[in-house]
Formats: C-alpha cells, sequence, structure tokens
C-alpha cells in the first residue's frame, strides 16, 4: 500500500513538473517578426485623451515601454531611451511609455519627477487593462518590457528587463533596430503605401 502511494505521488510530481515546464516555455515575449495586436491607451496625465493604434499611429515607428511606480530598472531605462529617441524625431519614430499602476497618483509623481529636468520627454500613456495588454506581448509579466513596432505592427524589437550593468549595449541594440528598418526597402515600401492611402 505504502509503495502504491509513492508510486502515485511520484506521477503526480512528475505531471506538476511537466505542466509547470510547459508554462515556462510559453512565458516567451512576442517574437520579432510577429505581428502585434492593436493597441488603446489614454494619456495618463489626460485620461479623456485617448491614443489609438489604428487612428494614430498606423505609419509611425512606435517604441513602447511599460514601467510601474516601483521598478526601479524602468527609471534606469526610460530616460536613456528617451535620450536616443531625440535622433529620431523627424523620422516618423514616436515613443511612449506605458504605466500600469493601479493607483495613477504616485506614478504621475514620479513621471514628473523623471523628467523634471530633461529637455525631452516620452508622453506617458495608461494601460486601462492593467497587465492583460502587455501580457499579450510578454506573458512573464516583468518589467521594463520594450517593444518596438515597425509599420503595420510589426515586430522590431521584444524585450523584458534592462541590463543596467551594460546600458550602452542595451541601446546600442535599440539603435541599430531602428537604424536597420528605417534604412530597409520593407519601410521604404510601407512607408510609400500609406502616404498613397492619405
Amino acid at each position: 500500500m505504502r509503495s502504491v502511494l509513492i508510486s502515485m505521488l511520484a506521477i503526480m510530481f512528475c505531471i506538476t513538473a511537466l505542466s509547470v515546464i510547459q508554462a515556462d516555455t510559453s512565458q516567451k515575449p512576442i517574437a520579432v517578426g510577429e505581428t502585434a495586436t492593436g493597441f488603446s491607451f489614454v494619456k495618463l496625465t489626460q485620461m479623456d485623451e485617448r491614443i489609438s493604434y489604428s487612428r494614430h499611429l498606423t505609419d509611425k515607428v512606435v517604441v513602447l515601454i511599460w514601467w510601474d511606480k516601483g521598478c526601479k530598472v524602468c527609471k534606469a531605462e526610460i530616460p536613456l531611451v528617451t535620450k536616443l529617441l531625440t535622433a529620431y524625431e523627424t523620422n516618423n519614430v514616436i515613443g511612449y511609455i506605458v504605466n500600469v499602476d493601479v493607483d495613477t497618483a504616485p506614478a504621475i509623481k514620479i513621471y514628473n519627477k523623471m523628467f523634471k529636468k530633461a529637455d525631452h520627454k516620452l508622453p506617458c500613456l495608461y494601460d486601462m487593462t492593467g497587465t492583460k495588454l502587455k501580457m499579450s506581448y510578454n506573458p512573464s509579466g516583468a518589467r521594463p518590457y520594450t517593444l518596438i513596432l515597425g509599420l503595420n505592427k510589426k515586430v522590431l524589437y521584444s524585450k523584458s528587463g534592462f541590463d543596467t550593468n551594460n546600458p550602452d549595449t542595451e541601446i546600442a541594440l535599440m539603435k541599430r533596430t531602428l537604424d536597420t528598418y528605417l534604412a530597409s526597402d520593407e519601410y521604404t515600401q510601407a512607408k510609400a503605401l500609406h502616404i498613397k492611402k492619405k
């Protein structure tokens, strides 16, 4: 009887372990080259103003960084990405940071403090779905989560976390991603198609 019980426990353990392994393999961010779902956010500081991908951003390269008030790594990444994106202001590249805090008041204070002395700042959007939308891109739920979308919502860059020990490497990879895409025939053709539609 005891051996049967041990055997049953062993089987249950294996099934549990297998399910954990299966869950872990699904916790990967949306892959580069895939097509992302659309989104619609309100502005953190102006909740009556909404930014929708389909209405405002289809002809732009979009950089999104999800963050929350307790994420110290987010606060390290965001100013660096902001500085990077100033070089692309005339290239149809736009960046947003996306907050997921339930209580927005502290997030607004941190946002204002983060850019208090900055010459440029990224607009801050608020994900009213909580983490639902971000989880569709990045099931692990890790923050910061950075996503770069080319025209037609094609994923160019998808990364959880930010290596604060090698920030230059991280920023260089984003820069290379943007430069390569903006110089590509794919971008030129997609941009021409959008202009034609207008």
